[in-house]
């Protein structure tokens, strides 16, 4: 304990004689008087500019103002178009009453008609609006030969166009037509035609089976069906006068293309009655 208070006592006396040496610094003295002010420094630079602030929020409206005075009279523009663009289509209108009924118009013109082969028959039916265009014979091909299947009426003054060539080659032929132990006595005969025009009409029909034409249709004439026999060679359906006028002298029979009478066939689903197996089929040709 003696030790430890001697040391410290050493310690003290070697700390004031460093002191008062100038080996170490002394302890702090007070706090002296406040100087006076300076003199104030220039002013700095500006610094750079902030970023824009957010958008404060809107005012209120104000009162709307006072009417101004009205100006004077403009200068007269210059003239717009005639006609501007079209608007939008309208609503239709509600429809009005008939008006009265105008005056009947000048006659149209008139109809072109219709043509039609009378078969059987050199001259056209009587009746009003038809006409004979020409008349001829009935020609077709060989009843046993290939080759076209309709008939026609080739008239009397044929006409050959140059050039042509003369002799046989065995190309396409036809023939006169001969009836085929017809109902009215005419085997063997050649068979007349005439090619009639219609002015007042304009529809040609031809119903089979019929001898009369249905209501406001004109009856121009009635006939028999005809064709080629079953066994031939195929050939049109034709309706051929009921008179069958044949051409004076022409009973030798030469054969060639052949008419004959066409009857039903009751097994293949044609109703009978009311056709009949042993009867001659009728036909009439009809125009309107």
């Amino acid at each position: 304990m003696k030790w430890s208070v001697h040391v410290f006592v050493v310690i003290i006396v070697a700390v004031q004689v460093l002191v008062a040496s100038g080996e170490l610094p002394g302890p702090p003295g007070l706090m002296g008087p406040k100087g006076q002010r300076g003199i104030p420094g220039r002013d700095g630079r500006d610094g750079q500019p902030g970023s824009a602030g957010s958008d404060g929020q809107p005012g209120s409206s104000g009162r709307d103002g006072r009417d101004g005075i009205t100006g004077p009279p403009g200068f007269r523009g210059e003239p717009g178009p005639a006609n501007g663009p079209q608007g939008p289509r309208g609503l239709p209108g509600v429809k009005g009453e008939a008006g009265p009924r105008g005056n009947t118009g000048a006659p149209g013109p008139k109809s072109a008609g219709v043509a039609y082969t009378r078969w059987g028959n050199s001259t056209c039916p009587n009746v009003p609006g038809t006409e004979r265009i020409y008349n001829g014979r009935v020609g077709g091909s060989h009843y046993i030969h290939g080759g076209a299947a309709n008939r026609l009426c080739l008239p009397l003054d044929p006409e050959y166009t140059l050039p042509f060539q003369s002799g046989i080659q065995g190309n396409m032929y036809i023939y006169g037509t001969e009836y085929e132990y017809p109902v009215r006595g005419t085997h063997a005969h050649n068979v007349p035609c005439s090619v009639c025009h219609v002015t007042s009409r304009s529809i040609a029909l031809m119903i089979p089976a019929k001898t009369s034409c249905p209501q406001y249709w004109t009856k121009e004439y009635e006939g028999y069906l005809m064709s080629e026999r079953h066994s031939h060679k195929p050939s049109m359906f034709e309706c051929v006068d009921k008179g069958q006028e044949s051409v004076p002298g022409s009973h030798v029979n030469t054969d060639g293309a052949l008419f004959y009478h066409v009857e039903a066939n009751c097994i293949s689903g044609l109703p009978c009655p009311p056709y009949n197996d042993y009867k001659e089929v009728n036909c009439v040709l009809c125009t309107k």
